[in-house]
């Protein structure tokens, strides 16, 4: 077999990289997640800052 790119040595010099499933299939998850529970937290996060501003004002 010839290699198919040139760079590395990985896989016996046929590739020079091997992707990382697990991670890609987990961070798609965590868009996923993240994207469902971005509204709740902003607002989590407004009355938590508004409340720190209000007590730095004091």
């Amino acid at each position: 077999m010839k290699s198919q790119m040139y760079r590395g040595v990985h896989e016996r010099g046929l590739r020079s990289d091997t992707l990382n499933v697990p991670a890609i299939v987990g961070f798609g998850k965590a868009v996923e997640i993240g994207l469902k529970e971005m509204d709740e937290e902003n607002e989590r996060f407004e009355t938590w800052t508004d409340r720190m501003f209000d007590h730095l004002e004091d």
